[in-house]
């Protein structure tokens, strides 16, 4: 199963994501989205608190799993698709990899993350193999 599939990690990522945009915010513009999330679920703004930190915790604990776990190189390779380009980020994606798979293409810059967790930037056209 992936992260994404993954709802032990997506419940809790989900509900710290919204706290981070404000969602739970009762003075912010959310206010009445809250009071009616309170009322839906008959629960009082200190009660969501304690399950919005509780969801924060569990997203906590989840991204140090994935972070203590991972053994193996990451690696990054970025491009900039205009807009006219793509209309959705699927083609947003198979544009940056048919950019990168052309012929001439100079797709040869990577960010590069050990698994020692140091970051460099690799240009394979400088690299003698």
């Amino acid at each position: 199963m992936s992260r994404w599939q993954d709802n032990a990690v997506q419940y809790p990522r989900l509900i710290a994501e919204m706290e981070a945009a404000g969602f739970f915010d009762t003075t912010g513009p959310a206010g009445p989205l809250l009071e009616a999330l309170c009322a839906s679920m008959d629960l009082e703004p200190g009660d969501v608190a304690e399950l919005v930190g509780r969801a924060q915790a569990d997203w906590d604990r989840a991204v140090a799993a994935t972070a203590s776990t991972w053994q193996g190189w990451h690696v990054e390779w970025a491009i900039q698709v205009e807009p006219e380009e793509a209309d959705t980020p699927a083609e947003a994606a198979a544009a940056a990899w048919a950019a990168m798979r052309a012929e001439g293409s100079i797709a040869n810059v990577f960010a590069v993350t050990g698994p020692d967790g140091v970051a460099v930037e690799v240009d394979l056209s400088e690299v003698s193999s």
